[in-house]
Parts: structure tokens; sequence; C-alpha cells
């Protein structure tokens, strides 16, 4: 493999880590609501919850992906 093709392929990889990165962002919080949910937290979410979620809960109320976020996460946080 030369050099030229060596940096194409390293290119590609971090392009595909790159775009999958929010995707998998966006799936992790549905569990992670779920795993503390489950805890029994009689104060609430976590702070570090909030801090964690904050931008999905953004995408959620000023984005079209209102409804599928909606319907993702509360399919993970219903019982």
């Amino acid at each position: 493999m030369s050099e030229s093709e060596s940096r194409n392929s390293h290119a590609y990889q971090l392009s595909f880590i790159l775009a999958i990165l929010p995707v998998l962002y966006l799936l992790a919080c549905g569990p992670l609501l779920a795993w503390t949910k489950d805890k029994s937290l009689s104060k609430g979410w976590p702070d570090w919850v909030y801090w964690v979620c904050t931008p999905v809960a953004w995408l959620r109320s000023n984005t079209p992906l209102e409804e599928p976020l909606g319907k993702y996460y509360d399919w993970w946080t219903k019982k």
C-alpha cells in the first residue's frame, strides 16, 4: 500500500468515526435514561444525566427530530 493510499484509508476511517459518534450519542441516551430511572431515585435525575442529555433535549425541542426521539426515549423509559 502506498503512502497516499494509506492516508486516504486513514481519512475514510476518521470520517466514519466522526459520522457515527453523534448517532451513537443519540442512541446511548435512551439506555442511560432507563438505567437511571431504574435506580429508584427519590430526588429525580442525577445532575450528570441532565448534563449529558441536555443537547439531546435541545434537539428534541427545536428540530424535526422531536417525534422520533420522543418515541425512542419514551420506549426506553416506560416500564
